[in-house]
């Protein structure tokens, strides 16, 4: 997989412990890098009509950073909160 907007590589990054520390002082001090927040929308067709918005899927492209630390967030809040979810 190719680098993303930011152009950091997915995978193979050498800077894991850089990673760790923005990471955990982005959590820290509760502040979103604005530059994180940015997507690119991308329409994906699923059928042929394309005129028509219903054939149509849009995707949003994020930081590879901004998906890191989004996981992080859910894993430290899953924790805690798992015996509030249901069942289903």
């Amino acid at each position: 997989m190719g680098p993303g907007m930011d152009g950091i590589p997915a995978e193979g990054c050498e800077f894991t412990t850089e990673l760790y520390r923005l990471c955990n002082k982005i959590w820290q001090e509760e502040q979103w890098p604005s530059e994180w927040a940015k997507s690119v929308l991308v329409t994906i067709p699923k059928k042929e009509d394309l005129t028509d918005c219903a054939n149509c899927r849009t995707v949003a492209l994020i930081l590879h950073l901004s998906k890191v630390l989004l996981l992080i967030i859910l894993a430290r809040l899953q924790a805690p909160l798992e015996p509030c979810f249901s069942e289903e």
